[in-house]
Protein backbone atom coordinates (compact mmCIF):
# COMPACT_ATOMS: atom_id res chain seq x y z
CA UNK A 1 0.00 0.00 0.00
CA UNK A 2 1.23 3.51 -0.73
CA UNK A 3 2.99 5.20 2.13
CA UNK A 4 0.63 8.19 2.28
CA UNK A 5 -2.56 6.14 2.35
CA UNK A 6 -4.53 6.12 5.61
CA UNK A 7 -7.48 3.94 6.46
CA UNK A 8 -10.04 5.59 8.71
CA UNK A 9 -12.80 3.88 10.63
CA UNK A 10 -16.37 4.18 9.33
CA UNK A 11 -17.55 5.89 12.51
CA UNK A 12 -15.04 8.68 11.89
CA UNK A 13 -16.86 9.72 8.72
CA UNK A 14 -17.99 13.35 8.90
CA UNK A 15 -20.99 14.73 7.03
CA UNK A 16 -20.77 18.31 5.81
CA UNK A 17 -23.58 20.77 5.21
CA UNK A 18 -22.38 21.14 1.61
CA UNK A 19 -22.77 17.39 1.09
CA UNK A 20 -26.34 17.51 2.44
CA UNK A 21 -27.21 20.42 0.12
CA UNK A 22 -25.66 18.59 -2.83
CA UNK A 23 -27.67 15.50 -1.87
CA UNK A 24 -30.88 17.51 -2.18
CA UNK A 25 -30.00 18.84 -5.63
CA UNK A 26 -28.79 15.41 -6.72
CA UNK A 27 -32.25 13.97 -5.91
CA UNK A 28 -34.30 16.97 -7.00
CA UNK A 29 -36.53 14.81 -9.22
CA UNK A 30 -37.42 12.62 -6.27
CA UNK A 31 -38.19 15.71 -4.19
CA UNK A 32 -40.49 17.04 -6.94
CA UNK A 33 -42.23 13.68 -7.27
CA UNK A 34 -42.78 13.54 -3.49
CA UNK A 35 -44.07 17.12 -3.62
CA UNK A 36 -46.57 16.22 -6.36
CA UNK A 37 -47.67 13.10 -4.50
CA UNK A 38 -48.27 15.19 -1.39
CA UNK A 39 -50.44 17.61 -3.41
CA UNK A 40 -52.46 14.78 -4.96
CA UNK A 41 -52.89 12.74 -1.77
CA UNK A 42 -53.69 15.48 0.74
CA UNK A 43 -55.50 17.80 -1.66
CA UNK A 44 -57.44 14.87 -3.12
CA UNK A 45 -58.28 13.57 0.35
CA UNK A 46 -59.68 16.95 1.37
CA UNK A 47 -61.74 17.18 -1.82
CA UNK A 48 -63.15 13.64 -1.53
CA UNK A 49 -63.73 13.84 2.23
CA UNK A 50 -66.23 16.68 1.74
CA UNK A 51 -67.63 15.41 -1.54
CA UNK A 52 -68.58 12.02 -0.11
CA UNK A 53 -70.28 13.35 3.02
CA UNK A 54 -73.96 12.35 2.72
CA UNK A 55 -76.78 14.81 3.15
CA UNK A 56 -78.43 14.75 6.57
CA UNK A 57 -82.14 15.13 7.31
CA UNK A 58 -83.37 16.58 10.59
CA UNK A 59 -87.03 16.03 11.52
CA UNK A 60 -88.52 18.16 14.27
CA UNK A 61 -91.94 18.22 15.93
CA UNK A 62 -92.96 21.06 18.24
CA UNK A 63 -95.96 20.44 20.54
CA UNK A 64 -97.36 23.32 22.60
CA UNK A 65 -99.68 22.89 25.61
CA UNK A 66 -101.59 25.77 27.15
CA UNK A 67 -102.07 25.78 30.94
CA UNK A 68 -105.17 27.25 32.59
CA UNK A 69 -105.29 27.21 36.36
CA UNK A 70 -108.68 26.43 37.95
CA UNK A 71 -108.12 29.35 40.31
CA UNK A 72 -106.60 32.79 40.14
CA UNK A 73 -104.97 32.17 43.52
CA UNK A 74 -101.71 33.90 44.29
CA UNK A 75 -99.05 32.30 46.47
CA UNK A 76 -96.26 33.90 48.47
CA UNK A 77 -93.01 32.05 47.68
CA UNK A 78 -89.67 33.36 48.95
CA UNK A 79 -91.27 36.71 49.70
CA UNK A 80 -92.66 37.03 46.15
CA UNK A 81 -96.24 36.73 44.99
CA UNK A 82 -96.54 33.88 42.50
CA UNK A 83 -99.70 33.13 40.42
CA UNK A 84 -101.02 29.57 40.46
CA UNK A 85 -100.26 29.21 36.73
CA UNK A 86 -96.58 30.04 37.31
CA UNK A 87 -96.40 27.53 40.15
CA UNK A 88 -97.88 24.88 37.83
CA UNK A 89 -95.38 25.62 35.03
CA UNK A 90 -92.44 25.47 37.46
CA UNK A 91 -93.71 22.16 38.80
CA UNK A 92 -93.80 20.70 35.29
CA UNK A 93 -90.15 21.76 34.82
CA UNK A 94 -89.05 20.22 38.14
CA UNK A 95 -90.97 17.04 37.45
CA UNK A 96 -89.47 16.75 33.95
CA UNK A 97 -85.92 17.14 35.31
CA UNK A 98 -86.38 14.39 37.86
CA UNK A 99 -88.23 12.05 35.53
CA UNK A 100 -86.80 8.76 34.26
CA UNK A 101 -87.83 9.42 30.66
CA UNK A 102 -86.50 6.12 29.37
CA UNK A 103 -88.75 4.05 31.62
CA UNK A 104 -91.69 6.43 31.33
CA UNK A 105 -91.91 6.20 27.54
CA UNK A 106 -90.46 2.66 27.27
CA UNK A 107 -87.55 3.72 25.04
CA UNK A 108 -84.44 1.80 24.07
CA UNK A 109 -82.42 5.01 24.23
CA UNK A 110 -80.65 6.19 27.38
CA UNK A 111 -81.94 9.17 29.36
CA UNK A 112 -79.01 11.28 28.17
CA UNK A 113 -79.79 10.51 24.54
CA UNK A 114 -83.49 11.17 25.10
CA UNK A 115 -82.85 14.53 26.73
CA UNK A 116 -80.79 15.46 23.65
CA UNK A 117 -83.72 14.58 21.42
CA UNK A 118 -86.51 15.94 23.67
CA UNK A 119 -86.43 19.42 25.21
CA UNK A 120 -89.05 21.14 27.34
CA UNK A 121 -89.43 24.91 27.53
CA UNK A 122 -92.05 27.04 29.25
CA UNK A 123 -93.52 30.50 29.24
CA UNK A 124 -94.78 32.01 32.47
CA UNK A 125 -96.44 35.09 30.98
CA UNK A 126 -100.10 36.01 30.85
CA UNK A 127 -100.85 32.86 28.87
CA UNK A 128 -98.45 30.25 30.29
CA UNK A 129 -97.62 27.22 28.18
CA UNK A 130 -95.32 24.22 27.92
CA UNK A 131 -93.50 23.57 24.66
CA UNK A 132 -92.01 20.18 23.81
CA UNK A 133 -89.51 19.95 20.94
CA UNK A 134 -88.71 16.46 19.59
CA UNK A 135 -85.75 16.24 17.18
CA UNK A 136 -84.64 13.17 15.24
CA UNK A 137 -82.90 12.05 12.05
CA UNK A 138 -85.90 10.07 10.82
CA UNK A 139 -89.61 10.79 10.59
CA UNK A 140 -90.48 7.38 12.03
CA UNK A 141 -88.47 7.86 15.20
CA UNK A 142 -89.73 11.41 15.59
CA UNK A 143 -93.37 10.25 15.34
CA UNK A 144 -92.83 7.47 17.90
CA UNK A 145 -91.15 9.81 20.38
CA UNK A 146 -93.79 12.50 19.87
CA UNK A 147 -96.63 10.05 20.59
CA UNK A 148 -94.86 8.66 23.66
CA UNK A 149 -94.02 12.11 25.06
CA UNK A 150 -97.58 13.39 24.53
CA UNK A 151 -98.92 10.46 26.54
CA UNK A 152 -96.29 11.08 29.21
CA UNK A 153 -97.22 14.76 29.60
CA UNK A 154 -100.92 13.98 29.82
CA UNK A 155 -100.35 11.17 32.33
CA UNK A 156 -98.09 13.39 34.47
CA UNK A 157 -100.86 16.00 34.93
CA UNK A 158 -102.24 14.36 38.07
CA UNK A 159 -98.76 14.15 39.62
CA UNK A 160 -98.06 17.80 38.89
CA UNK A 161 -101.45 18.80 40.37
CA UNK A 162 -100.60 16.99 43.62
CA UNK A 163 -97.52 19.23 43.97
CA UNK A 164 -99.04 22.45 42.66
CA UNK A 165 -102.64 23.23 41.73
CA UNK A 166 -105.54 21.90 39.67
CA UNK A 167 -105.41 23.03 36.03
CA UNK A 168 -106.40 22.30 32.46
CA UNK A 169 -103.75 21.09 30.02
CA UNK A 170 -104.73 21.71 26.40
CA UNK A 171 -102.73 20.93 23.28
CA UNK A 172 -102.60 24.22 21.44
CA UNK A 173 -100.53 23.23 18.42
CA UNK A 174 -98.36 20.49 16.95
CA UNK A 175 -96.00 21.49 14.15
CA UNK A 176 -93.82 19.08 12.18
CA UNK A 177 -90.96 20.19 9.95
CA UNK A 178 -87.91 18.61 8.31
CA UNK A 179 -84.62 20.17 7.26
CA UNK A 180 -82.16 18.72 4.74
CA UNK A 181 -78.54 19.74 5.38
CA UNK A 182 -76.23 19.64 2.39
CA UNK A 183 -72.55 18.91 3.06
CA UNK A 184 -70.27 21.91 3.09
CA UNK A 185 -68.50 22.42 -0.25
CA UNK A 186 -64.76 22.87 0.06
CA UNK A 187 -63.75 26.24 -1.32
CA UNK A 188 -60.97 26.66 -3.86
CA UNK A 189 -58.80 28.47 -1.33
CA UNK A 190 -59.29 25.62 1.16
CA UNK A 191 -58.23 23.05 -1.43
CA UNK A 192 -55.17 25.13 -2.32
CA UNK A 193 -54.25 25.36 1.35
CA UNK A 194 -54.44 21.59 1.87
CA UNK A 195 -52.61 20.93 -1.40
CA UNK A 196 -49.82 23.27 -0.24
CA UNK A 197 -49.62 21.46 3.09
CA UNK A 198 -49.42 18.16 1.20
CA UNK A 199 -46.64 19.48 -1.02
CA UNK A 200 -44.55 20.67 1.92
CA UNK A 201 -45.21 17.48 3.87
CA UNK A 202 -44.38 15.21 0.91
CA UNK A 203 -41.13 17.02 0.14
CA UNK A 204 -40.17 17.13 3.83
CA UNK A 205 -40.74 13.40 4.37
CA UNK A 206 -38.74 12.49 1.27
CA UNK A 207 -35.88 14.79 2.30
CA UNK A 208 -35.99 13.28 5.79
CA UNK A 209 -35.74 9.80 4.26
CA UNK A 210 -32.77 10.88 2.11
CA UNK A 211 -31.05 12.44 5.11
CA UNK A 212 -31.56 9.38 7.32
CA UNK A 213 -30.21 7.08 4.60
CA UNK A 214 -27.32 9.47 3.96
CA UNK A 215 -26.39 9.60 7.65
CA UNK A 216 -26.75 5.87 8.27
CA UNK A 217 -24.90 4.82 5.09
CA UNK A 218 -22.87 7.79 3.85
CA UNK A 219 -21.80 7.54 0.19
CA UNK A 220 -18.84 9.04 -1.62
CA UNK A 221 -19.81 12.56 -2.67
CA UNK A 222 -16.69 13.94 -4.36
CA UNK A 223 -13.11 13.22 -5.40
CA UNK A 224 -11.87 15.79 -2.90
CA UNK A 225 -13.63 13.87 -0.12
CA UNK A 226 -11.76 10.67 -1.02
CA UNK A 227 -8.45 12.54 -1.07
CA UNK A 228 -9.08 14.06 2.35
CA UNK A 229 -10.21 10.84 4.01
CA UNK A 230 -7.79 8.35 2.49
CA UNK A 231 -4.88 10.41 1.09
CA UNK A 232 -5.23 8.42 -2.13
CA UNK A 233 -4.05 10.03 -5.37
CA UNK A 234 -6.79 11.34 -7.63
CA UNK A 235 -6.24 9.91 -11.11
CA UNK A 236 -9.33 11.18 -12.88
CA UNK A 237 -13.08 11.09 -13.41
CA UNK A 238 -15.36 10.04 -16.22
CA UNK A 239 -17.08 12.58 -18.42
CA UNK A 240 -20.74 12.95 -17.54
CA UNK A 241 -23.54 14.64 -19.47
CA UNK A 242 -25.05 16.48 -16.50
CA UNK A 243 -28.47 18.06 -15.90
CA UNK A 244 -28.79 21.44 -14.19
CA UNK A 245 -29.34 19.92 -10.74
CA UNK A 246 -26.26 17.67 -11.11
CA UNK A 247 -24.23 20.72 -12.14
CA UNK A 248 -25.47 22.57 -9.06
CA UNK A 249 -24.53 19.63 -6.81
CA UNK A 250 -21.05 19.48 -8.38
CA UNK A 251 -20.64 23.23 -7.94
CA UNK A 252 -21.54 23.06 -4.24
CA UNK A 253 -18.93 20.33 -3.69
CA UNK A 254 -16.31 21.96 -5.98
CA UNK A 255 -16.14 18.70 -7.91
CA UNK A 256 -13.68 18.36 -10.79
CA UNK A 257 -15.52 18.13 -14.12
CA UNK A 258 -14.42 17.72 -17.73
CA UNK A 259 -15.84 19.37 -20.82
CA UNK A 260 -15.50 16.30 -23.03
CA UNK A 261 -14.87 12.56 -22.99
CA UNK A 262 -11.53 13.04 -24.70
CA UNK A 263 -10.36 15.53 -22.06
CA UNK A 264 -11.35 13.20 -19.21
CA UNK A 265 -9.66 10.19 -20.84
CA UNK A 266 -6.44 12.10 -21.61
CA UNK A 267 -6.26 13.53 -18.08
CA UNK A 268 -6.71 10.12 -16.44
CA UNK A 269 -4.27 8.39 -18.77
CA UNK A 270 -1.51 10.91 -18.08
CA UNK A 271 -2.04 10.68 -14.33
CA UNK A 272 -1.78 6.89 -14.41
CA UNK A 273 1.47 7.15 -16.40
CA UNK A 274 2.85 9.50 -13.74
CA UNK A 275 2.33 7.05 -10.87
CA UNK A 276 2.72 3.64 -12.54
CA UNK A 277 5.56 2.44 -14.74
CA UNK A 278 4.76 1.10 -18.18
CA UNK A 279 4.33 -2.66 -18.34
CA UNK A 280 3.20 -3.07 -14.73
CA UNK A 281 0.26 -5.29 -13.86
CA UNK A 282 -2.65 -3.28 -12.45
CA UNK A 283 -5.62 -4.72 -10.55
CA UNK A 284 -8.75 -2.61 -10.82
CA UNK A 285 -10.66 -2.84 -7.56
CA UNK A 286 -14.16 -1.60 -6.67
CA UNK A 287 -16.55 -1.93 -3.75
CA UNK A 288 -19.48 -1.03 -5.99
CA UNK A 289 -19.08 -2.45 -9.50
CA UNK A 290 -19.48 -6.20 -9.98
CA UNK A 291 -19.12 -6.90 -13.69
CA UNK A 292 -16.25 -5.96 -16.03
CA UNK A 293 -18.90 -5.44 -18.71
CA UNK A 294 -20.19 -2.38 -16.88
CA UNK A 295 -19.40 0.68 -19.05
CA UNK A 296 -17.44 2.38 -16.26
CA UNK A 297 -15.31 -0.71 -15.61
CA UNK A 298 -14.68 -1.30 -19.31
CA UNK A 299 -13.66 2.36 -19.77
CA UNK A 300 -11.29 2.24 -16.77
CA UNK A 301 -9.62 -0.95 -18.08
CA UNK A 302 -9.14 0.65 -21.51
CA UNK A 303 -7.59 3.76 -19.96
CA UNK A 304 -5.14 1.67 -17.90
CA UNK A 305 -4.14 -0.29 -21.01
CA UNK A 306 -3.70 2.97 -22.95
CA UNK A 307 -1.30 4.05 -20.20
CA UNK A 308 0.93 1.10 -21.14
CA UNK A 309 -0.10 -1.31 -18.36
CA UNK A 310 -1.94 -4.60 -18.27
CA UNK A 311 -5.18 -4.55 -16.30
CA UNK A 312 -7.48 -7.07 -14.66
CA UNK A 313 -10.80 -6.65 -12.86
CA UNK A 314 -11.80 -9.35 -10.38
CA UNK A 315 -15.33 -8.23 -9.65
CA UNK A 316 -16.73 -6.61 -6.55
CA UNK A 317 -14.00 -6.73 -3.92
CA UNK A 318 -16.52 -7.42 -1.14
CA UNK A 319 -17.80 -10.66 -2.65
CA UNK A 320 -15.20 -11.77 -5.23
CA UNK A 321 -13.24 -14.90 -4.36
CA UNK A 322 -10.46 -13.84 -6.76
CA UNK A 323 -9.89 -10.39 -5.26
CA UNK A 324 -7.41 -11.37 -2.53
CA UNK A 325 -5.70 -14.05 -4.66
CA UNK A 326 -5.06 -11.56 -7.48
CA UNK A 327 -3.49 -8.98 -5.14
CA UNK A 328 -0.30 -10.98 -4.88
CA UNK A 329 -0.08 -11.39 -8.68
CA UNK A 330 -0.25 -7.69 -9.54
CA UNK A 331 2.10 -4.77 -9.01
CA UNK A 332 -0.41 -2.11 -7.96
CA UNK A 333 -4.08 -1.41 -7.37
CA UNK A 334 -6.33 1.32 -8.77
CA UNK A 335 -9.60 1.96 -6.96
CA UNK A 336 -12.73 2.59 -9.03
CA UNK A 337 -15.80 3.99 -7.24
CA UNK A 338 -18.99 5.82 -8.14
CA UNK A 339 -20.23 9.05 -6.64
CA UNK A 340 -23.39 8.85 -4.51
CA UNK A 341 -23.49 5.05 -4.82
CA UNK A 342 -20.24 3.71 -3.37
CA UNK A 343 -20.60 3.55 0.42
CA UNK A 344 -17.80 4.56 2.76
CA UNK A 345 -18.24 1.51 4.97
CA UNK A 346 -17.59 -0.74 1.95
CA UNK A 347 -14.64 1.33 0.75
CA UNK A 348 -13.03 1.17 4.20
CA UNK A 349 -13.42 -2.61 4.23
CA UNK A 350 -11.67 -2.95 0.86
CA UNK A 351 -8.86 -0.56 1.84
CA UNK A 352 -8.23 -2.49 5.05
CA UNK A 353 -7.84 -5.75 3.12
CA UNK A 354 -5.39 -4.11 0.71
CA UNK A 355 -3.48 -2.61 3.66
CA UNK A 356 -3.09 -6.03 5.31
CA UNK A 357 -1.66 -7.39 2.04
CA UNK A 358 0.69 -4.39 1.87
CA UNK A 359 -0.18 -3.76 -1.75
CA UNK A 360 0.53 -0.38 -3.36
CA UNK A 361 -2.52 1.71 -4.31
CA UNK A 362 -1.67 3.87 -7.31
CA UNK A 363 -4.77 6.04 -6.85
CA UNK A 364 -8.46 6.16 -7.57
CA UNK A 365 -10.78 6.87 -10.47
CA UNK A 366 -14.23 8.31 -9.72
CA UNK A 367 -17.19 7.58 -11.97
Amino acid sequence: MSENTTVAKPEETEISIAAILALGFNHIKGVLIALCLGIVLLGGWKFLSTKNVPTTTTVQTVVTYGIIADSDSVFLIDGKTTPASTLIVNTYISYWKSLDIKSAINSQLSNDKLREKITLTTDQGANPFIRLTITSNSQEECDKLTSAVKNLIVSSKSTVESFSYAHDLNEVSSVNKSTVSEPAVTSKSELIKWAAIGAVLGAFLYCLYLLMRFVSKPPVTSSEEIEERTSLVYLGSFYRNRSWNKKTADSILNERVFKSLEAATAFTTENIKSVVSAGQKIQLVSSFYKDEKAPQVASALDIIKNAGCSAVFTGNALVSADFIAELSKNDAVIILEERWNSLWTNIYSVLQVIARKDKKIAGFILA
